[in-house]
């Protein structure tokens, strides 16, 4: 997102869904979900907090069907130019089976 210059879940410009990206590394699990934030001077202590005051975050993070997470920190924002700050991605896959 930040190399692009995009905030967006679904379509990234020229890209890949989510769907597709776990599709690409074999992944199956059932149901999946992403949340995505950035800012200039927050940390992953206030953007956690921003998506749990959050209705549709907080429910991705508590899902019970939601068990594996994966998180991605890049160290900038996607903003035109890239500026200072963090963009966090994290990614919830269901169960397996």
């Amino acid at each position: 997102m930040v190399r692009r210059k995009y905030f967006q879940h679904s379509r990234i410009p020229g890209g890949p869904t989510l769907a597709t990206r776990l599709r690409r590394v074999a992944y199956r699990g059932l149901p999946y979900a992403e949340n995505i934030a950035y800012d200039s001077d927050a940390d992953a202590t206030r953007i956690v907090a921003a998506w749990m005051g959050s209705p549709g975050h907080r429910s991705n993070i508590l899902h019970p069907r939601l068990r594996y997470a994966g998180v991605g920190v890049a160290m900038r924002i996607p903003d035109t130019p890239p500026g200072l700050g963090s963009t966090y991605t994290m990614d919830y896959g269901g169960t397996l089976d």
